[in-house]
């Protein structure tokens, strides 16, 4: 009687060699894993920052635009409405007043404002609160009116305020943060092939 010993059939697509190199591709998967969040976290603590100051950047050179603009005006008694006009499309705003004081003057309007539904006071701007407004300008500025509030131009005392919607500034925010993203992306998937084909030269390959 003979005994008949088979043995099991070998894959031709696997071997036992296979089983350390796929622990050393484990390895090297973590460590990009590791090295691509590493590079999104400190992309993200800059990106909130630089979205911050944009937003102020915008918002100052309104002000800047409509103060100027507001200082020469205010020496005059009587505003044509063709010049009210081209102010107000330059600043993108429907009203801006000059306040100095106990008086307050309204330099150009088109029609009457919408109802404000929120104040952004330059004067007052931290960082903390640039933050924040960023962030709530992103998520709920899509309809909303605005009152920006800043300090006259041209030596004038007081302070100069535009009435204006938020969508325009809202909308610039996001295609200024979508330029960022797009780069941080890009440095990203750059830094983190480098580190993973260093990683492979200099500790997988020779083991």
């Amino acid at each position: 009687m003979r005994l008949k010993i088979t043995m099991p059939e070998m894959s031709e697509t696997s071997s036992p060699a296979d089983a350390p190199r796929t622990r050393r591709l484990g390895l090297s998967a973590k460590l990009l894993i590791l090295k691509v969040s590493f590079v999104m976290m400190s992309k993200v603590l800059i990106f909130v920052p630089l979205v911050a100051n944009f937003r102020n950047s915008w918002v100052s050179d309104k002000l800047r635009t409509a103060g100027v603009a507001a200082a020469v005006l205010a020496e005059s008694d009587v505003i044509s409405p063709s010049l009210q006009t081209r102010l107000l499309q330059a600043t993108g705003s429907s009203a801006i007043a000059l306040n100095d004081g106990p008086t307050r003057r309204l330099v150009a309007m088109s029609t009457m404002p919408p109802m404000v539904d929120e104040v952004v006071d330059m004067s007052t701007m931290d960082t903390s609160t640039a933050i924040l407004q960023a962030f709530d300008t992103l998520v709920n500025g899509a309809g909303r009116t605005i009152r920006i509030i800043g300090k006259a131009e041209m030596g004038m005392s007081g302070t100069v305020e535009i009435v204006m919607p938020e969508a325009p500034l809202r909308n610039a925010m996001l295609g200024f943060a979508g330029r960022i993203l797009e780069l941080s992306l890009m440095i990203s998937i750059i830094t983190t092939s480098l580190v993973y084909v260093a990683l492979r030269w200099l500790f997988v390959r020779p083991l």
